[in-house]
């Protein structure tokens, strides 16, 4: 159609999520086969960790101090519904949910 601007190609890439133990989180993610593991004591107070699902394009990240990811808390759905964003789940404690 003229005059309409092309839509470029979205992809989602990286998922950040909320967790209160970034080492118990690593463990999780790396028994249940996530690969490509990058984890990066960027300064004292910051670390990054991005894992990726077997055969996906698109990653996790979590860590410390990383602004506003890392101040998200797991019942932050609510927030998240607030705003029309899709959550798909929640889960308030993962290590309750994998015992």
């Amino acid at each position: 159609m003229a005059g309409t601007p092309a839509v470029p190609d979205m992809r989602l890439e990286l998922v950040p999520l909320p967790v209160s133990d970034v080492d118990r989180a690593k463990a999780f993610y790396d028994q249940a086969g996530f690969g490509n593991l990058h984890d990066t004591q960027v300064t004292e107070t910051m670390r990054v960790v991005q894992l990726t699902p077997p055969g996906s394009s698109c990653a996790i990240v979590f860590g410390t101090g990383m602004g506003p990811i890392t101040d998200m808390v797991p019942a932050c759905y609510l927030t998240c519904y607030a705003r029309s964003l899709v959550v798909l789940a929640c889960l308030p404690d993962m290590g309750a949910a994998t015992a």
